[in-house]
């Protein structure tokens, strides 16, 4: 041991000569280390756990544009009043696909999963935030005016210098 502690690490490594086994067994090790750190932070999943994700997200999408869809109809303040006065979340599932909301298109009926989470969300929307159409439009035309004037009002301007 004395010997070795004056020579230098490069010189030490160089000589190193490992078995067979040694070498085999930092493979399996190395193979290890790789597999349970892709698992657990590397962002890895098995096929299955994929694909539920995958399933999981177009079930999340489909009732964001339920709820969409819902909210777009003339009457959907009535609607939704009449939804969240229903107490069975069965019943409410039901009344969203015999509304046809959470049919997608190219479809022909509506997914479960979908008119369940749909129903879900449009329980939590709040009545008074809804906006009726006739005010969008409304103060859809009053911002359109305001803009024309603005721009008639520029185009004078630089009309007179």
């Amino acid at each position: 041991m004395a010997k070795e502690s004056g020579r230098s690490i490069g010189a030490r490594i160089n000589e190193f000569q490992p078995t067979k086994a040694m070498l085999v067994w930092a493979l399996i090790a190395g193979g290890a280390i790789t597999v349970a750190a892709g698992f657990s932070v590397g962002g890895w999943v098995t096929q299955s756990t994929a694909e539920q994700m995958r399933d999981d997200a177009r079930v999340e999408l489909a009732s964001a544009v339920c709820v969409d869809n819902f909210l777009s109809t003339q009457d959907a303040r009535a609607q939704l009043e009449q939804l969240q006065t229903i107490r069975s979340a069965l019943q409410r599932r039901q009344f969203v696909e015999a509304g046809g909301w959470a049919t997608m298109p190219g479809e022909q009926a509506a997914a479960r999963r979908t008119a369940d989470i749909c129903a879900r969300a449009l329980v939590d929307v709040q009545i008074d935030t809804l906006v009726d159409q006739a005010q969008a439009e409304d103060a859809t035309g009053q911002v359109e005016a305001i803009a024309q004037i603005e721009e008639d009002a520029a185009t004078a301007g630089t009309e007179r210098n």
